[in-house]
């Protein structure tokens, strides 16, 4: 939290100056999906495929500083608890009002939801949840998921997750987007003392560092937006999609994603760069 806090005032410096930087969206970019958003605590949907709507209730911290929910809940129409996270899952809390419901399959009577979790100044992290075995469960990307980043999904922007069935078999595809960044941009002397100041009263660490050369990379604007990685619901979890089969689905996306790009068209630097904005923030690499 406190990298979070330092970043934004690094941000904030600079927005003060009169540019636009990390925290603006792409305005050709907008949250193209199946996922129905839903009013804030109402949290309905047919978890259990039974016809009847479920209420999903968040339970939050009891104690501050606490970054993790104490449950997820699942309560039918007589308000009878029917399902809930096993106690040894640990999540963390999730954005304000990131709830979202899907139908993954058509073969499926059930709905899903999602919650979104903030990974950085404009980079978020998505769980996808459903009813299993009178459990509420991740579905997951590997079939026998070790641990929570087999089920967190990447946005390079908030709210941003595209979830279609591209090739109409009646389960859903999810595409993970980030943007490129082909170059360096420059800061100018008032804004170079800004982030100086800033740093000499944290003190210069590695974090202070890493977190320059992201400002100084985004100054340079952004460029299209990469297909990172594609994924095929099979009723049970989340397929990666890999060489050929990336290939197959890339080429159905069409205008759902504008001005986009394949992972592998990047240069050699903007993939390094992309991978260190991931693991600098989330500790990952992939």
């Amino acid at each position: 939290m406190k990298k979070l806090i330092i970043f934004g005032i690094i941000v904030t410096l600079i927005i003060s100056l009169g540019y636009l930087f990390i925290t603006q969206k792409n305005k050709d970019k907008t949250p193209l999906d199946s996922g129905q958003t839903t009013e804030e605590n109402e949290n309905l949907l047919d978890l259990n495929g039974d016809g009847e709507k479920e209420h999903i209730v968040l339970e939050m911290p009891e104690n501050e500083p606490v970054f993790n929910l104490k449950s997820i809940k699942a309560y039918d129409k007589t308000n009878t608890e029917i399902a809930s996270l096993p106690s040894e899952m640990i999540i963390k809390v999730p954005m304000s009002g990131s709830f979202r419901v899907y139908k993954l399959s058509e073969n499926d009577p059930k709905e899903y939801f999602s919650l979104e979790f903030i990974d950085g100044p404009h980079q978020s992290e998505t769980m996808f949840f459903g009813f299993r075995e009178d459990r509420i469960l991740p579905i997951c990307f590997n079939k026998i998921p070790e641990g929570p980043y087999d089920c967190l999904f990447y946005s390079g922007n908030v709210g941003y997750l595209p979830v279609k069935d591209l090739d109409g078999d009646g389960d859903v595809e999810l595409i993970e987007v980030v943007d490129e960044y082909p170059s360096e941009g420059k800061l100018s002397d008032e804004e170079k003392a800004a982030i100086d100041k800033v740093i000499e009263e944290d003190g210069v660490t590695e974090f202070t560092e890493n977190a320059e050369r992201i400002a100084l990379r985004e100054k340079g604007g952004r460029g299209k937006s990469v297909v990172w990685a594609i994924f095929s619901y099979n009723g049970r979890y989340f397929i990666p999609q890999l060489e050929d089969d990336y290939e197959k689905y890339y080429s159905l996306i069409g205008d759902l994603i504008k001005n986009k790009m394949r992972k592998s068209e990047l240069s050699e630097d903007s993939l390094e760069y992309i991978q260190f904005v991931k693991g600098f923030w989330g500790h990952k690499s992939n």
